[in-house]
């Protein structure tokens, strides 16, 4: 039977190579292009497999099945947190998360102007956990943080009303 320090002296010769691994994930791998579509990266998601570095438009379009993952962006010196409602990723509802072929257009709404005196303090929050401004965005809280999401419901001429 081993005993606990028995499992560190083994562990011990190994330990640079853990280190090693663990530094090699705090900064991109050269070349710096989308494993996707071969474009510029700035985004990966530690909760998907093999964290892959993507543009933007590639992180929006993985996560569409996964809009509660927490994303990290690049800043040219290190991963920062962000959200994926920063990539424009939308929450479709109905036709099984594709767009409504029925909406005019899927563009989000056009983002409302906030007045001087309806700002809140938020120089200590970080930005992606600002709550964009915009009546489509759904604010959802769980288990990994909170999440902002702008959401289209399905505009078919028979579709249940869509209040929000």
């Amino acid at each position: 039977v081993q005993m606990q320090n028995d499992y560190i002296h083994e562990w011990l010769p190994q330990k640079q190579d853990f280190l090693h691994i663990l530094l090699e994930l705090e900064a991109p791998p050269v070349p710096q292009i989308c494993k996707k579509c071969q474009r510029d990266r700035v985004y990966r998601c530690p909760d998907c497999m093999h964290q892959l570095l993507l543009c933007t438009n590639c992180c929006c379009t993985m996560h569409e099945a996964h809009p509660f993952h927490r994303i990290q962006q690049w800043t040219g010196a290190f991963f920062e947190d962000s959200a994926l409602h920063m990539t424009d990723l939308q929450l479709h509802l109905g036709h099984g998360g594709a767009p409504c072929p029925s909406a005019s257009t899927n563009e989000p709404a056009p983002l409302s102007v906030m007045e001087d005196g309806e700002w809140e303090d938020v120089d200590n929050i970080p930005c992606h956990l600002w709550p964009p401004v915009g009546s489509k965005y759904l604010t959802i809280i769980d288990v990994m943080g909170v999440h902002f999401l702008l959401v289209q419901a399905c505009q078919c001429p028979n579709a249940d009303s869509f209040h929000m």
